[in-house]
């Protein structure tokens, strides 16, 4: 062998399987099936080829990295023992009710495949037992490759962005040991950990971050326990619902309505509670009940020590607790489970309205802004609202409905319709309704990745524990376009940006002042010192941030 293999081709990478008539991809492979992406790869014999190896890479700024071996050479058997330890003979199924609201999304049909598997999640993948461990077979492709999704592999690591988590392992845990389990596993063998539940998230965040060796993604997807504590037996001041981390939004709401109670929410079904309560959580019960993070009253989460803790305002994890209630997920560790405010039942009247607009000019543009803004900020402050924009093509398209506790109000239903006329837009419907059932009370009938929302700055609750932007509590509205912002920034004036649905190539300092930021990262150096947990565009990613 060689002392020294060099990267001939800095375009290429090592899972191009004709790269290893090369000694250097051979030199980088690890037992973990996957090569360290690296430039240099040195084979020391003595004390002195390693000071002078750490010489050489000192002098040239390098990053270095270790290896005797990133997988212990017993990877199959601890695959196996992994395997075990997750109960594979667990039932594991995954599938959209005929009779009720979707628990995942369906992505786009592929041919091939049936109608039956096209029309579920992970394409099917869950309508039979699933495996509780799914190992990369072929390093040398990728799921971008359509014919690879005959592999349970590529549906495994699908999420509902209609991409796929590029790692080598996916695990679906269904308890706390599980989770414990493959987070062992992936400490032993020096894997990148990446989280998706869902993975309503179509930036990118959970693909594994500066990743030299393995990665493995944890889905608790299938970690969908919902128990009541109405009486609030765990003293947390408040009735709770005490929910799995792999629960949607018709999950959750669906046991509520069984026990006649409500519990805040985004709009859309298929949406997992975690990852939209840890980002904030903006829906259209914030100007009542507050944000999806003002909701969590405990979080139980998995350690990067492997502990499994609860954190709360009041216990030793008060500085994690603030931090994940709107500090983003991914990145603290590996939530099992969220308690939940329960609220009661209110009485609910709605109207929605369906419009669309041509954008003539930049005035109509603004004008257009203003007298929406100005016409939710009237709103009172038992109502909720909300508005879907999707700009494109010179035309702004919207829906919009409102809800408010008591009698329809249709003196405002009335007022919008003027307000779009003012703008020229043209309506197609304003229909008051009325219902008492917690989701119908906010029907989501328009879905699309490009949405936005705006709501009553008169927001109820302003609850210090959280790491929320100032902004997210007073904004009087949102706004998100597939149209260069420059214009839309002139006419809503700067301010900061809602984490779970923005541009993927942001700043951090559009989420989060430099105080709270940092704030955030202290804790985040704190209960994840080796940053096991990696996320893009999160915390302890600091590439991305600038202030």
């Amino acid at each position: 062998m060689e002392p020294l293999y060099v990267r001939s081709n800095l375009s290429s990478t090592c899972r191009d399987r004709q790269q290893y008539a090369s000694g250097f991809c051979k030199a980088s492979l690890t037992n973990a099936r996957v090569n360290v992406e690296v430039d240099f790869v040195v084979f020391p014999l003595t004390v002195a080829h390693v000071q002078a190896s750490l010489a050489f890479a000192k002098k040239h700024r390098l990053c270095v990295t270790l290896a005797v071996s990133l997988v212990h050479e017993n990877t199959q058997c601890d695959l196996d023992a992994l395997r075990d330890a997750l109960d594979p003979d667990m039932p594991r199924l995954l599938e959209n009710p005929a009779d009720g609201p979707a628990v995942m999304t369906p992505m786009a049909p592929l041919e091939g495949l049936s109608d039956e598997e096209n029309a579920q999640p992970l394409y099917g993948l869950g309508l039979q037992q699933m495996e509780p461990l799914y190992v990369r077979s072929n390093l040398s492709s990728t799921c971008r490759d359509r014919q690879q999704y005959a592999s349970g592999f590529c549906k495994a690591s699908l999420t509902n962005a209609r991409v796929n988590v590029e790692v080598d392992f996916v695990v679906f845990p269904l308890t706390v040991a599980h989770v414990q389990a493959s987070l062992a596993f992936a400490k032993k063998h020096r894997l990148c950990v990446t989280l998706a539940g869902t993975g309503h998230e179509f930036y990118g965040r959970n693909q594994p971050l500066h990743c030299n060796g393995g990665s493995i993604l944890i889905r608790p997807l299938l970690m969908k326990s919902k128990e009541a504590d109405l009486a609030d037996a765990a003293g947390l001041g408040h009735p709770s619902f005490v929910c799995g981390a792999g629960n949607v939004f018709s999950e959750l709401q669906s046991f509520a309505a069984s026990h006649d109670r409500l519990v805040a929410s985004g709009n859309c079904p298929t949406v997992g509670l975690v990852g939209w309560a840890l980002g904030g959580g903006h829906g259209p019960f914030a100007p009542w009940l507050g944000l999806g993070a003002d909701q969590v009253l405990a979080v139980d989460i998995v350690r990067a020590s492997g502990k499994h803790v609860r954190a709360t305002a009041n216990n030793k994890y008060s500085d994690l607790f603030g931090a994940l209630r709107g500090g983003g997920g991914g990145t603290w560790g590996i939530v099992t489970h969220l308690v939940l405010k329960a609220h009661d039942l209110p009485e609910l009247s709605a109207y929605n309205g369906v419009f669309m607009a041509p954008i003539v000019d930049e005035e109509a543009w603004k004008t257009f802004v203003n007298e929406t803004v100005m016409f939710t900020g009237r709103l009172s402050n038992n109502a909720t609202t909300r508005m879907y924009f999707l700009v494109g093509g010179g035309v702004f398209q919207g829906i919009v409905t409102g809800t408010q506790r008591g009698t329809a109000d249709t003196v405002q239903s009335q007022e919008f319709l003027a307000m779009l006329a003012r703008a020229g837009a043209q309506v197609a419907t304003v229909t008051p309704r009325l219902s008492t059932d917690g989701y119908e009370a906010v029907p989501h009938p328009l879905y699309t990745t490009n949405t936005g929302e705006a709501v009553n700055s008169a927001l109820l609750y302003k609850d210090t524990d959280l790491s929320v932007s100032k902004e997210l509590r007073t904004a009087t509205g949102m706004y998100v376009s597939v149209q260069p912002q420059a214009e839309i920034e002139e006419a809503l004036g700067s301010g900061r940006t809602y984490y779970s649905e923005s541009n993927g190539d942001l700043p951090m300092s559009r989420y989060w002042d430099s105080p709270t930021y940092w704030k955030l990262w202290l804790v985040k150096r704190k209960y994840d010192p080796f940053h096991i947990f990696g996320c893009r565009r999160c915390v302890g990613d600091d590439t991305y941030f600038s202030v």
